[in-house]
């Protein structure tokens, strides 16, 4: 009866979080990039910040704001799936239609960064992410709880122990590290796919 109870309350959770980040995404107009990513308009607030690559960010840059699809990510954590690489995959080609995007689309030509939170820890500096933890406090503590739900409701599997470890990370990857590493050279002569 308890396990029952259980899965009942994450089913309703489970409704509740899709429809919360419906909502979250057409009031802060979304648009899907790829499969596991979306992507929102924002500028840079806040002093002038120098990235890694020699980018400088002043206030008011225009920013893309990086969001990952729960719900397609979610899916990913099957049996005898490999979510890990399943989504690794999935993020990759999400990357690629960026930077296709970057290129091509006026607004985003104007863009000098992404930034985005997530509470996967830095291993993608390799291929241009500059990853740092959120500081302290109130937000910090709210994305964490947020992180928390997200794993119970999509995840249960996952060690409850590892949900309380979550810390959140903001990421930051300029329009040119995503060129860089990211865009797909076609022959010429030949349209990309």
């Amino acid at each position: 009866m308890d396990q029952w109870l259980t899965e009942r309350l994450r089913q309703l959770l489970r409704r509740g979080v899709l429809l919360g980040e419906l909502g979250y995404r057409r009031y802060f107009r979304l648009q899907a990039v790829g499969p596991v990513l979306y992507l929102g308009q924002g500028a840079h607030r806040g002093p002038c910040r120098a990235l890694a690559d020699g980018t400088s960010l002043k206030s008011g840059d225009p920013l893309g704001i990086l969001h990952f699809n729960n719900a397609r990510i979610a899916d990913l954590h099957r049996p005898h799936a490999n979510p890990g690489f399943a989504f690794a995959r999935l993020l990759w080609r999400s990357l690629r239609i960026l930077a296709q995007r970057a290129q091509s689309d006026p607004v985003l030509r104007q863009v000098v960064a992404f930034r985005g939170v997530t509470w996967i820890p830095p291993h993608m500096q390799r291929v241009g992410f500059e990853v740092e933890p959120l500081p302290d406090g109130l937000r910090t503590r709210w994305l964490q709880w947020h992180f928390r739900l997200l794993l119970y409701v999509f995840a249960p599997e996952i060690n409850p122990g590892t949900a309380r470890r979550l810390r959140p990370y903001v990421f930051w990857l300029t329009r040119r590290q995503l060129i860089r590493h990211f865009a797909v050279e076609e022959p010429s002569g030949h349209e990309p796919s």
